[in-house]
């Protein structure tokens, strides 16, 4: 704790170290150690330091365990950029102001006394925000996410880094090959949480009749549609939108587009056989040759032991329209392919039972006396 002693960890448990990370969620490590009556053992405890490739993370979870006479302890650390949730901003802008993401990482880290930076990587439209201030840094965080949807918080330590999401993708040529890259793909397809239409308010204007409970606004509340979702997946009304930010109808009409869930979610979890670190916002190319879906996916999150060679790689991929689109497009093939193949096997269906019945009329047929003179006469 507070950096006063530094000492190697040789007390892991190694198949039990992992590393866990979600694009703008997740960031830690845990594993489990044992009694080997070490300085480092006995150094481990809530709030120390654990550092790994090149990283701080603060342990938050520290569990001994004392069972057959060995002394063990699981231990959760998660990445030291969270602990900008201590950081705290009292003053408040008051108003509906325009800002830039460099202006709101300013206004909140400027000055701090817990050493945060900050960097963007990346272009960004500005956006407005109403009352800036009175949270922490993590309400920093989650104020930007959802005012910047593409936003990607990696940090470098207590360097916190937002990238766009085109600056975060990588793509170093790389592929997973189904059977030949993993053992096992899974393809998550999920259309429960479609929303395509939405109620918009926006800014409501002062009355000057105080006796009027009558709210009047900048715009008329109205509704917002994704038409070609709609005509796709049917009508889903999702819960009214309300934002004092807007007083143009145009701004809050683009602004609640972007929070719409126009197609079904896909979620593709792979098993990978190689237990090299992931490469975090990496761009791969997937291929289920037996299926024929071949697209482009994202790296968003992994499980990574990098101590056990035993242990494969977990990883997660994103779902994006052309990822989506790619299965769409790949399912609809399939079921051409399939009715075409009904159709043809009802062909030679048809011409069985077409050939059985002549069999079976000729063998019906009803000998004459003459049919059996001409026969023998022949």
């Amino acid at each position: 704790m507070h950096s006063t002693l530094k000492e190697p960890l040789n007390c892991i448990l190694w198949n039990s170290f992992e590393v866990d990370w979600e694009l703008n969620s997740t960031y830690q490590l845990q594993f489990t150690c044992y009694d080997d009556q070490s300085v480092s053992y006995s150094l481990i405890d809530s709030e120390c330091s654990i550092f790994f490739d090149n990283q701080e993370y603060i342990v938050k979870q520290c569990l001994p365990d004392f069972s057959g006479g060995i002394e063990t302890k699981q231990v959760v650390a998660i990445h030291v950029y969270n602990e900008v949730q201590r950081v705290r901003q009292y003053k408040v802008n008051t108003g509906t102001l325009t800002y830039s993401v460099s202006d709101v990482l300013s206004f909140y880290l400027s000055d701090n006394a817990m050493g945060f930076t900050y960097a963007v990587v990346g272009n960004f439209e500005k956006a407005q925000l109403t009352d800036l201030g009175n949270e922490s840094g993590k309400d920093m965080l989650s104020k930007i996410i959802s005012t910047w949807p593409d936003a990607v918080i990696f940090p470098d330590n207590k360097k916190i880094i937002i990238y766009s999401l085109a600056a975060f993708t990588k793509n170093y040529g790389a592929r997973i090959d189904y059977l030949r890259d993993t053992t096992e793909i899974k393809l998550t397809y999920d259309s429960t949480n479609i929303v395509n239409q939405v109620k918009v308010f926006g800014k409501t204007k002062e009355s000057d009749n105080e006796n009027s409970d009558v709210e009047e606004f900048y715009f008329s509340p109205h509704f917002v549609t994704d038409q070609e979702s709609v005509d796709k997946w049917g009508l889903h009304q999702g819960e009214d939108i309300s934002d004092e930010r807007f007083t143009d109808s145009t701004a809050m009409d683009k602004y609640a587009l972007t929070q719409l869930t126009s197609e079904p979610s896909l979620t593709i979890d792979a098993t990978y056989s190689d237990t090299d670190k992931p490469i975090a916002g990496e761009q791969r190319r997937l291929e289920l040759r037996k299926s024929g879906y071949v697209t482009n996916v994202q790296i968003v999150a992994y499980v990574w032991y990098p101590f056990d060679r035993t242990q494969p790689t977990q990883l997660t991929f994103n779902n994006t329209a052309k990822t989506i689109l790619d299965y769409q497009k790949n399912n609809n093939e399939r079921i051409n392919r399939a009715i075409l193949n009904q159709r043809k096997m009802n062909n030679k269906i048809e011409n069985i039972n077409q050939a059985t019945e002549n069999i079976n009329k000729q063998m019906d047929y009803t000998w004459t006396e003459a049919d059996v003179n001409e026969w023998y006469g022949h």
